[in-house]
């Protein structure tokens, strides 16, 4: 199991989201699975443009920069932390 922390500029603006997926892990970042998917997996923007020839930021059809900032792996136990103390939504 992975967990993803996005990065999203918005503006002057800078804040953080997760999100995580069961299916997915580590080794597999970067080899099947890449940035805009992920992306695309959260915000479901089929607008999404790469930014400035960068091609780990992601324009969204908001004017949005997204990007990913880390990609862990993650146990059942540490994610339901995280849910706990409402870092992350169930």
């Amino acid at each position: 199991m992975i967990f993803v922390n996005f990065v999203i500029l918005d503006g002057n603006s800078q804040h953080e989201e997760y999100a995580w997926w069961k299916s997915i892990v580590k080794k597999d970042y970067d080899k099947t699975i890449d940035d805009k998917f992920l992306i695309y997996e959260v915000y479901g923007d089929d607008e999404l443009e790469m930014f400035e020839n960068d091609d780990t930021r992601y324009e969204d059809s908001d004017g949005r920069l997204i990007h990913v900032g880390s990609v862990e792996d993650i146990s059942q136990k540490d994610l339901n932390v995280l849910i706990k103390f409402g870092v992350v939504p169930r």
